[in-house]
């Protein structure tokens, strides 16, 4: 029920809405645009998250949308929140993507990050 929630904070946020004082809990990890319109590259993005389960969000009237990845549960681990896509229209054709991993480890999360700017990259094509 909680991760329904946390799509909706990330588009408010990128409408310029005010959101919860304090840091992000996701910082920007990185920022893209692409020559692709912005509700078509959320509904691509949230396609190539096989590995994942997801949730989409879209909101015409903003022209914003997002993707929130959640990890499966392994192991004795739970399922838990990996990262987030948030899209957003600049003209009819272009979309700027951003791109905030929840993974903290030693290093960083360099191998999601990798793979979401690769995920993004094909669906411009």
């Amino acid at each position: 029920m909680h991760y329904r929630f946390l799509p909706l904070a990330g588009l408010l946020s990128i409408a310029g809405c005010t959101g919860p004082v304090g840091p992000d809990p996701n910082p920007l990890v990185w920022t893209a645009t692409f020559a692709k319109p912005y509700d078509a590259m959320t509904y691509c993005l949230n396609a190539r998250s096989t590995d994942y389960r997801t949730v989409i969000g879209l909101d015409g009237q903003r022209g914003v949308g997002g993707v929130e990845l959640i990890a499966p549960a392994s192991g004795f681990g739970k399922a838990g929140k990996a990262g987030e896509f948030d899209v957003r229209r600049l003209t009819d054709q272009t979309s700027q993507v951003t791109f905030r991993s929840a993974v903290r480890t030693v290093g960083g999360s360099a191998t999601l990050e990798d793979w979401a700017r690769r995920q993004a990259e094909a669906c411009a094509q």
